[in-house]
């Protein structure tokens, strides 16, 4: 063992050697390539793409000769060795046991190794659990006297863990990238039938993680169903939070939880062009001074165990509380009955928007020093940033939109383009500190929405150097994600499309992100992808809603691909 860690710790050394060679050159290929395996590609990848698109251009290259000869040495034996060293040498920061709550394994390590991915990298944003409670009735491995556990919300868990893991047992069908975490997401549908409609904190819990889970493996149409259960099982816990009737949970469980679940559905609302499926409760998100003050609340990159920093998770709850509230008041006409957006003029529109903004910035002065961009760098405060700058790009998005159907003059939105564009070079720029504080390997789930509206608000500005270059940074995140949700795949896939449509020239920095896209894309059937994901640069340029959504937009160009 210690020789096999000798090993590959030479091969490190060696390839970090060449990558430093790499990030110096000005050779455009040499770029390509450098951009491939900051998205974290994996060797065989990297090895694959220099094989298939750079087999010329390495024989002249004296840096990619050096490389490719490493990487020819390199292989699946390599990536094996890879992985055992790390499960070798993984420790979870949360021990639980795997039986009774799963039947798909009964491995404690594997089982722990999943719920320290999830409370580490999902939890965080989209928080509407108390994670000790949970832990310690889960340790119980009692489910019967358990309040704050159960069978359904482990196994929906443990679902959406799997894309946050690259161990061989996340995946259903060995070597079917796209089988992540289904045999853990069908005992859960399984079981939450067996409930018969007996609704728990944890049936709620269970069936907003299904809905997420579902949304990242791109079968969102799917997950409205699981949010309008959600919703219709969720009024009551929201009405008795609001009433203070007495509850077998302990109360600031049930704030956390009400609150936590109109966040995640505000957020996804938002992205779908839809009002809000749950209430905002209308007890306030409170905060006692205990959670204000909890040293002991820390976040740690798990499973790498170093530079643990202060969380901060409860003011992460409050201040996505307190935007949502502000979006949905400010822009509700936007979605609401007769004052829909295709009914409003283009000045309702940007009146609506102008009084948003104004509310966002007097948000964002009053935001706790704490969750600052500039003192705070966990992924969960950046993708609170993130989405501060999507509501700015989606809804002034609403008001170029009823510009190009009144067909006003440009200079009439002029200042509503620039405050789109200049959103998303920031979620670039966010995205970027993600990068260097804590790598792409592992995104919070929310960031690409974010991710992917920036991208497309960027086509329409590829000419600008500034961004062109945030548009190649936010190329790079995407295509990480996309490794490990189909969801990023495949709106990796509609960027790509859209180009094609708006007649818009990707950088070719970008060309190796996309090239196994261009080849190993076989079709939206086949790909499995029923989602109402809207493609943003399309949108606000379609006729019909459904022309932009990704379902149907990657459709029509699969078909077009057909008879070409």
């Amino acid at each position: 063992m210690k020789r096999k860690i000798d090993s590959l710790e030479d091969d490190r050394e060696l390839l970090l050697q060449l990558v430093s060679n790499l990030r110096g050159s000005s050779n455009r290929q040499v770029i390509q390539l450098l951009n491939l395996i900051r998205s974290n590609a994996p060797l065989d990848e990297i090895k694959d793409y220099m094989d298939k698109k750079m087999h010329d251009e390495i024989e002249k290259t004296p840096e990619l000769m050096d490389f490719a000869r490493i990487m020819r040495g390199s292989g699946a034996q390599t990536r094996r060795s890879v992985m055992d060293v790390r499960t070798l040498s993984d420790d979870p920061l949360w021990k639980v046991p795997a039986r009774p709550w799963t039947k798909v394994s009964d491995d404690d390590e594997f089982v722990s190794h999943l719920v320290s991915l999830w409370f580490t990298w999902y939890h965080p944003y989209f928080n509407y659990m108390d994670r000790d409670r949970f832990i310690k009735d889960m340790q119980s491995g009692d489910p019967e006297n358990a309040l704050y556990c159960s069978p359904f919300l482990v196994n929906a868990i443990l679902a959406d863990a799997c894309a946050y893991s690259d161990y061989p047992e996340a995946f259903a069908n060995p070597g079917d990238l796209t089988s992540r975490g289904q045999h853990f997401y069908n005992e859960a549908k399984d079981l939450y039938e067996k409930e018969d409609g007996q609704v728990t904190l944890t049936t709620i819990q269970g069936l907003c993680v299904l809905f997420s889970t579902a949304c990242m493996n791109g079968k969102d149409r799917r997950g409205w169903l699981y949010q309008g259960q959600l919703a219709f099982v969720a009024d009551d816990l929201i009405e008795q939070h609001d009433l203070r009737k007495e509850s077998a949970y302990a109360p600031e469980v049930v704030n956390l939880a009400v609150w936590g679940l109109y966040n995640i559905t505000a957020a996804t609302s938002l992205i779908f062009h839809k009002r809000p499926l749950i209430r905002a409760p209308k007890t306030p998100y409170g905060m006692d001074s205990s959670l204000r003050s909890d040293s002991s609340d820390i976040w740690i990159p798990y499973p790498s165990l170093v530079g643990g920093v202060p969380a901060h998770t409860a003011f992460t709850v409050k201040a996505l509380a307190d935007l949502n509230i502000i979006t949905f008041e400010s822009s509700s006409p936007l979605f609401q009955g007769s004052n829909h957006l295709e009914n409003m003029s283009f000045s309702e529109v940007q009146d609506a928007t102008d009084e948003l903004h104004a509310r966002l910035e007097a948000w964002k002065a009053k935001l706790d020093d704490c969750m600052r961009e500039e003192n705070n760098t966990t992924p969960h405060a950046l993708g609170l940033h993130m989405y501060w700058n999507q509501i700015i790009m989606s809804t002034n998005g609403y008001v170029e939109k009823k510009a190009i159907q009144e067909d006003l003059d440009p200079r009439t939105y002029q200042s509503v383009k620039k405050l789109r564009l200049t959103a998303a070079r920031k979620i670039a720029s966010l995205a970027e500190i993600q990068r260097a504080s804590w790598g792409y390997d592992r995104v919070t789930a929310g960031d690409v929405q974010s991710f992917s509206m920036a991208e497309s608000t960027l086509l329409e500005d590829l000419d600008n150097p500034e961004s062109q270059k945030a548009f190649i940074n936010l190329c790079i995140a995407s295509k990480a994600a996309a490794r490990r949700w189909p969801l990023c795949k495949a709106m990796l896939r509609a960027i790509q499309m859209a180009a094609k449509e708006l007649d818009v020239t990707l950088p070719p920095e970008t060309d190796a992100l996309f090239s196994d896209l261009e080849g190993k894309w076989t079709s939206r059937r086949e790909e499995d992808i029923s989602s109402l994901y809207p493609n943003f640069a399309i949108y606000l340029r379609s006729k019909t809603n459904d022309e932009a959504e990704l379902d149907s937009f990657l459709e029509k160009w699969d078909a077009l691909r057909i008879a070409e």
